[in-house]
């Protein structure tokens, strides 16, 4: 049997090795900052493009700004999954080194499957989610204020557009909010626990499965395991608490604008401004707590892995 309690999970992990966890943060941290500044510079260069001379020169600009996006979010996930592999072998005291953060771009097609599986996952709950949602909205009273605003217009055979034009669309979406809350309950309720059925699969991935054999084998792992692992979330919640906090760091200029402050700094040196602090409490929160973090889910895998 696992033993879940905090002191044996703390005992499980016996090699971390600090100076991986930060040159993978570093990497990131890196690539993300360098995408930034790229996508900062071209949305200046196409805001000077002005006229009918100026669309080919646009058209290349935001080209390349769409390319630069989609580079980041290829990349960054498969960088990730070479922690996922360095974090196995040091949750089984091996060796680790830099050469193992590359393993997500050698096991590039099953990490590729697995994550398109795991997005159709999360559409089937959205749409399960949506369908349930609406026709209870549309079936029980709570669409009676729904009803009264679209009422004249339809009785008059307006269409969907005059309806918009002709009522405020704050009205419209103040009838709809009961059918956007019952879907967000709805779709949280059914894709949380599917997520936590296949929340080892990066691990099994990293560890030789296939894609689909890597859910499968997940969903064993966490067959009457889910609210174990979720006490174990919970144990670190100090930790996603400061993930959120540096990210919120991220948006400083933004909040403090909010809020009526205003800095005496223009708006593009205020935003590397805080993007600089979140990058720095970023590396200096992943290298010194992440790689436990991860380390112990990697042991907690084998562990169930073991069990099964």
């Amino acid at each position: 049997m696992v033993d879940w309690s905090k002191k044996a999970l703390r005992q499980r992990v016996k090699y971390i090795d600090r100076k991986i966890v930060f040159i993978h943060t570093l990497v990131s941290v890196g690539l993300m900052l360098l995408l930034t500044v790229a996508d900062y510079v071209l949305m200046g260069k196409v805001n000077e493009t002005s006229g009918l001379a100026g669309i080919g020169s646009r058209a290349i600009l935001e080209t390349l700004r769409t390319v630069l996006q989609y580079v980041g979010m290829i990349l960054l996930p498969f960088w990730e999954m070479g922690l996922v592999f360095a974090s196995l072998r040091m949750a089984r005291a091996q060796q680790v080194s830099t050469y193992d953060l590359k393993e997500g771009f050698r096991r590039f097609w099953p990490a590729l499957r697995l994550m398109l599986l795991r997005l159709v996952l999360c559409l089937v709950a959205g749409i399960a989610a949506m369908q349930v949602s609406l026709t209870t909205f549309l079936y029980t009273p709570l669409s009676d204020r729904l009803t009264a605003l679209v009422a004249p217009f339809a009785q008059q055979g307006s269409d969907v557009q005059t309806i918009f034009q002709e009522v405020p669309f704050s009205e419209i979406q103040s009838a709809v909010l009961p059918a956007l809350i019952l879907f967000a309950v709805l779709f949280l309720g059914i894709l949380i626990p599917v997520l936590y059925r296949v929340r080892f699969a990066d691990f099994a991935v990293m560890d030789g499965a296939g894609a689909f054999a890597s859910l499968l084998s997940s969903n064993r792992c966490m067959k009457r395991n889910c609210f174990k692992l979720l006490r174990v979330d919970l144990q670190f919640w100090w930790f996603y608490l400061l993930e959120v906090l540096v990210v919120v760091l991220c948006y400083g200029n933004t909040l403090l604008q909010a809020l009526g402050v205003t800095l005496p700094l223009s708006e593009g040196t205020g935003f590397f401004l805080f993007y600089g602090l979140y990058a720095l409490c970023q590396l200096g929160l992943h290298s010194l707590f992440r790689g436990r973090v991860q380390t112990t889910y990697a042991a907690i895998y084998d562990n169930l892995k073991e069990q099964v």
